[in-house]
């Protein structure tokens, strides 16, 4: 049965969003550099990109499902709903682009690159997927997923089919990813590209997003146990943790499914439970402003690098400044960016479809 529509602001998600990007921007300030096993630990919060997946395939199926609540797919309205989506993603992402192309005058991108990422199709070629910013891949994947999602939203309208789409998704592209693996072994750019970077890698995360999505809605979430859900978290976390330091050798799920699992379980406490250490003001204002964060603090952390604000000898002090610094010249500049470009250019592209 079709989810009821729920358009009411839910704090917990940008909590989760906030976290996320704290976890990214952690690693991309060299989190490494700290004594093990801080190093290590710090490390992980790459995966906090996959929170991302799953709360914007969660997302997703909540605004298609205000758009075609009537159930009439037609072309007019699926293009609409693309149209909206694209332009709350290309204001800042194109400003972005022209700041690093500016600021970085040894950027050997070609024409090609330079148009993939224009039209937004960067996902679809290795060579250009990860190539300007360093960060906007996630970014292509997102928008392959716009274009499949309304088709999955028509045809998945079911936690049952929800489930078996995911498990789908696991199977097809665990196999998929092995042969392209296999096929391309040895090659840098095709090992990031299959390894991490293309959308069978993250299908998994984002079918688990729509599971999360019928789960809202489906009174089978009001028999799950908060202790199951810490249970859940705590064993994928530990095998994550395990293969981290080497100590477990599991293969049967990939660390970022287990990731994008946990990422599940989180939002399902916090759905219920207000646990103020992971649900809080701080969270939510960064989370508020999690996509233009995401996309600026290579920029800040490329400048900071030439500087050098903080140089003490001593790795704490010089990455937690580093980081601190970073984090708040980012989000500062991302609230500026917001209101006086992001939402004025929005709001003009809409005028324009109208």
């Amino acid at each position: 049965m079709r989810a009821a529509n729920n358009a009411k602001k839910i704090d917990w998600i940008d909590s989760l969003k906030g976290i996320a990007t704290c976890g990214i921007v952690m690693v991309h300030s060299g989190v490494d550099v700290l004594p093990f096993p801080l190093g290590r630990l710090g490390g992980g919060g790459a995966y906090g990109v996959y929170i991302f997946f799953v709360l914007s395939a969660y997302l997703t199926c909540s605004s298609l499902e205000r758009t075609f609540r009537d159930g009439k797919f037609t072309a007019v309205k699926i293009y609409h709903w693309w149209y909206l989506k694209v332009i709350r993603l290309v204001p800042i992402f194109y400003l972005v682009i022209v700041l690093h192309l500016l600021l970085n005058r040894n950027f050997n991108g070609n024409l090609g690159n330079i148009v993939s990422h224009i039209l937004l199709i960067f996902g679809l070629f290795p060579q250009y997927i990860n190539s300007i910013l360093g960060v906007e891949w996630y970014l292509g994947i997102l928008v392959l997923f716009y274009l499949m999602a309304p088709l999955l939203y028509k045809y998945v309208n079911s936690l049952r089919k929800a489930c078996c789409l995911f498990i789908i998704f696991f199977v097809v592209c665990e196999i998929v990813n092995e042969y392209a693996l296999d096929k391309w072994m040895g090659n840098y750019m095709f090992d990031s590209f299959f390894g991490s970077f293309w959308i069978f890698q993250q299908l998994p995360s984002l079918g688990l997003g729509i599971i999360l999505y019928y789960l809202f809605h489906s009174p089978k979430v009001k028999n799950i146990k908060t202790y199951q859900l810490f249970f859940c978290i705590a064993i994928s976390a530990g095998i994550v943790l395990g293969r981290t330091f080497g100590i477990v050798h599991c293969s049967l799920l990939v660390s970022h499914t287990l990731c994008s699992l946990i990422a599940v379980c989180l939002a399902l406490l916090l759905n219920t439970h207000n646990y103020s250490i992971l649900n809080n003001v701080v969270w939510q204002k960064l989370g508020i402003y999690s996509y233009p964060v995401y996309l600026l603090h290579c920029i800040f952390l490329g400048v900071y690098d030439r500087i050098m604000i903080i140089e003490s000898g001593n790795v704490f002090i010089d990455w937690g400044g580093k980081y601190i610094v970073t984090m708040i010249l980012t989000l500062g500049i991302s609230v500026i960016v917001t209101k006086y470009w992001d939402r004025p250019v929005q709001n003009a592209l809409r005028k324009a479809l109208r």
